[in-house]
C-alpha cells in the first residue's frame, strides 16, 4: 500500500492495507457538523466474529476517495463509551460535499447496515476510543490552522495584484507571515514526534483570527476578495465549534498554568 491519508497511524497499527493505501476518518459529528460522543449515532455491536457496525456516520472526511474508515462508534451504555475500529470502503458512502472554506477535503455521509469486522480492526482498547479521538483532533487543528493560512495568503495576493500601494499591505504581509510561523512550528513537532497539542491549538487561534482579518482588508481593498473573507468566517465558525471540546493542555501544562497563577496573585496581595 501507499501512503496513507488522515488515519495512517490508526490503520497501520491495527495492521490493515489499504488497496490503494487512502484513508478516511469518521469521528464523532452530529447533524450540523462535527460533535463530541453524545452525538454518536452509529453503534458497534460485539459478535462472535468481532463488531457489527449500524447506523450513520457524516462529515467523514476523505469521504468518497477513501478506501479505509476509522469508524468511532458507541459500543457500550456509557455516554463516554466508544470503540474506534477500521473499516474497508464497500460502497458505504454516499453523496461527496464540500464545506466553504475547506474545499481541499470532501466530506460524505457513510451508512453502516449490519457491517460485521473482525476483532483485530478494533484500534485500542474497547470503549477507550477517547485518547484516540484526543490525538485525531489535534491533526484536525493543524488541518484548519494550515486552511486559515491559505485564505489568508490568497486573500494577500488579490489585495497586491488589485490594490494600489498601501501600508496596510505591509501589516497584512505580517499577519500571514505570523500564521504561517505558528503553523509550521506545530506541524513539525508533530512530524518530529514531540509533544504538539498546545501548539497546535495556539496556531488554529491565531491562524483563523488572521485569515478573517486580513481578509476583511482585502475585501475593502480590492474586488475579488469576498469569497476569501466567507471562507474565513466559515473557518473561525468551525474553530469556535471545537474550541468548545476539552482543551488539549497535557497536565503537566495544566499544573505550569495554575502556578503561574498562584504566582500572580501571590504578587498582587503583596
Amino acid at each position: 500500500g501507499g501512503r496513507l491519508l488522515g488515519g495512517s497511524g490508526l490503520a497501520s497499527s491495527a495492521g490493515l492495507t489499504a488497496p490503494t493505501g487512502r484513508a478516511a476518518h469518521a469521528g464523532p459529528a452530529g447533524p450540523a457538523g462535527p460533535a463530541g460522543p453524545a452525538a454518536l449515532t452509529c453503534e458497534a455491536e460485539r459478535v462472535d466474529a468481532g463488531h457489527r457496525l449500524g447506523g450513520t456516520t457524516t462529515w467523514v472526511a476523505h469521504g468518497g476517495r477513501a478506501d479505509v474508515y476509522s469508524v468511532f462508534a458507541r459500543s457500550g451504555p456509557g455516554a463516554d463509551d466508544v470503540s474506534c475500529i477500521l473499516v474497508l470502503d464497500d460502497g458505504a458512502h454516499g453523496p461527496t460535499f464540500e464545506v466553504t472554506g475547506g474545499s481541499a477535503i470532501p466530506f460524505a455521509t457513510a451508512r453502516w447496515d449490519g457491517v460485521v469486522v473482525t476483532a483485530e480492526r478494533l484500534v485500542g482498547a474497547a470503549g477507550r476510543a477517547a485518547e484516540i479521538a484526543a490525538a485525531v483532533r489535534d491533526t484536525g487543528r493543524l488541518g484548519i490552522a494550515a486552511c486559515a493560512t491559505g485564505i489568508a495568503q490568497g486573500a494577500l495576493d488579490t489585495a497586491l495584484d488589485h490594490a494600489g500601494p498601501n501600508p496596510v499591505l505591509t501589516d497584512m504581509a505580517a499577519s500571514v507571515a505570523l500564521a504561517r510561523t505558528v503553523y509550521l512550528d506545530a506541524a513539525a513537532r508533530r512530524d518530529g514526534g514531540r509533544p504538539y497539542s498546545r501548539q497546535a491549538d495556539t496556531a488554529r487561534g491565531i491562524a483563523t483570527d488572521i485569515a478573517v482579518r486580513v481578509a476583511g482588508y482585502a475585501a475593502q481593498l480590492s474586488i475579488g476578495a469576498e469569497r476569501r473573507l466567507r471562507e474565513a468566517h466559515a473557518l473561525q465558525l468551525l474553530e469556535a465549534a471545537d474550541r468548545a471540546q476539552p482543551a488539549p493542555y497535557t497536565p503537566h501544562f495544566a499544573g505550569r498554568l495554575n502556578h503561574a497563577g498562584r504566582s500572580r496573585q501571590e504578587r498582587v496581595q503583596q
